[in-house]
């Protein structure tokens, strides 16, 4: 189950890549176009979710306290994502968020998608530090983690569509690495 847990998660990273890409309604941004345009993120976000939980799931029996706490920061931060995105774009989205009750609840189901944003990024650079500093075989893999957080503030001069791009390479990984780290664990598991 985890190995399609992660592979969709891969997928959901992969799909987050080519947003921006389409579709071509997108643009110039209208009030209908905002909805339908957001909406293709839920997939996305809720994919990622799923391979991230899939790769907490997968370590948990096998890595310290601490390690399952840090995977579970960057699986809480995609859950976060995809509940505002959700909420706001599928159920609030008849809400006015210029003006009355729809502002307040818009802007707090949109922080919510910001806050989830943040934790999955500063949730990946604690565990990216940790991992390179430790005596593990695979340390590189803790500047992969460490990266998206910095390539963020990086692409963000590009414009807000390059934003992105550091999340689904991290959900990338998370799969990737997922799915690589299964045979180990698998065979760690089957030692007397």
């Amino acid at each position: 189950m985890n190995r399609i847990a992660l592979f969709v998660g891969i997928v959901g990273g992969v799909a987050w890549q080519t947003l921006p890409l389409y579709p071509p309604e997108c643009v110039p941004v209208t009030g209908a176009s905002e909805v339908f345009c957001n909406r293709l993120w839920t997939p996305a976000l809720a994919a990622m979710l799923v391979g991230a939980i899939g790769l907490w799931s997968l370590h948990r029996p096998f890595v310290s306290r601490a390690a399952k706490g840090r995977l579970l920061v960057i699986t809480i931060g995609f859950a976060l994502m995809t509940a505002g995105n959700l909420l706001e774009y599928w159920f609030a989205f008849e809400l006015d968020h210029r003006t009355g009750i729809g502002g307040p609840i818009r802007g707090a189901l949109w922080m919510t998608v910001l806050a989830g944003w943040l934790t999955v990024l500063v949730g990946a650079f604690v565990t990216g530090v940790i991992l390179f500093r430790s005596r593990m075989p695979n340390r590189w893999l803790g500047l992969a983690f460490v990266l998206p957080l910095p390539l963020t503030f990086a692409f963000a001069s590009l414009g807000p569509n390059a934003m992105g791009i550091p999340v689904g390479l991290l959900a990338i990984l998370i799969g990737v690495h997922g799915l690589a780290s299964r045979r180990s664990t698998a065979a760690a598991a089957a030692r007397p």
